[in-house]
């Protein structure tokens, strides 16, 4: 069986976080999450399953 590429979403907005991690899991791809750029460095710092990583930040509102 061949294995899933693994990515890894991180995003603080559960909604879309989860909206996201969805559609990927639909597209055939095993996901990860984290809802933090904190906790998403400690889940690549302690393991090796991450095949692609994306940062998508909005600039501050003012």
């Amino acid at each position: 069986m061949e294995e899933k590429p693994v990515i890894l979403v991180v995003e603080d907005e559960v909604l879309i976080r989860m909206a996201a991690v969805q559609m990927l899991e639909v597209a055939g791809f095993a996901v990860l999450e984290a809802a933090n750029a904190h906790h998403a460095g400690t889940h690549v710092a302690e393991t090796d399953t991450c095949d692609d990583l994306h940062s998508v930040t909005n600039p501050p509102t003012t």
